[in-house]
């Protein structure tokens, strides 16, 4: 059961116009405050924006960290990840075709500050006969490694994305994949026709995960 912050004003993050956001990803900084990146579609580019706050009340004026080509950034993952690693964030590029793409690359740009990010470069997290449509990653202390989660749809099909996969990296470049997806289309009356973009949490020992899906 989920209910606003009381004093909080929705929506925190408005369209440019002509322009649709997507793909919202938050993370806790070091000095504990919110930064929410997310997607905006504008003009033919791909915009991943950042906005911050200090208490989940007041968020201050959105900053441009990515301009590319429609679609070359969809449903960013930002992590701060293991200790004295760079912020990370890793994205799918489905190019122009966006989710009619006959297949999809994941990449993975980095950055002292959050906003500031390198080029991106391509990482080896591939799903067999599948295309991967969106994207979740998280640092994992009590394994040491990344997990990511996506959710993929079949390779020549569209974006009604009908399976949902788990795969493991120690430095977030080199992932290890699974031919069995962990979830798919049907497996609950609310999400019959569709897996979308999930998201997970652990317990501190990682013997548990709780995963959280949206419904399309």
């Amino acid at each position: 059961t989920w209910t606003p912050l009381p004093g909080v004003s929705n929506p925190v993050a408005h369209p440019d116009t002509n322009a649709y956001l997507s793909d919202p990803d938050i993370i806790l900084n070091t000095d504990n405050s919110l930064w929410l990146y997310y997607r905006s579609v504008v003009n033919s580019r791909n915009i991943i924006k950042v906005i911050q706050s200090a208490d989940g009340l007041h968020w201050g004026t959105p900053t441009d960290v990515v301009n590319v080509p429609s679609h070359e950034a969809v449903s960013p993952a930002v992590i701060r990840g293991a200790p004295q690693a760079p912020w990370q964030m890793w994205s799918v590029n489905s190019g122009g075709a966006g989710c009619s793409a006959p297949i999809t690359t994941i990449e993975r740009r980095t950055s002292a500050d959050g906003l500031n990010w390198s080029a991106p470069a391509t990482v080896d997290l591939a799903q067999p006969g599948q295309s991967i449509w969106h994207f979740d990653v998280q640092w994992i202390p009590a394994r040491a490694e990344y997990w990511a989660l996506y959710n993929t749809y079949p390779a020549g099909a569209t974006c009604a994305t009908n399976a949902l996969y788990l795969a493991r990296s120690a430095d977030g470049v080199s992932w290890t994949t699974y031919p069995s997806p962990i979830a798919t289309a049907g497996l609950t009356p609310a999400f019959q026709h569709i897996i979308y973009r999930s998201t997970f949490m652990t317990n501190p020992a990682a013997t548990k995960v709780k995963l959280w899906d949206h419904k399309s």
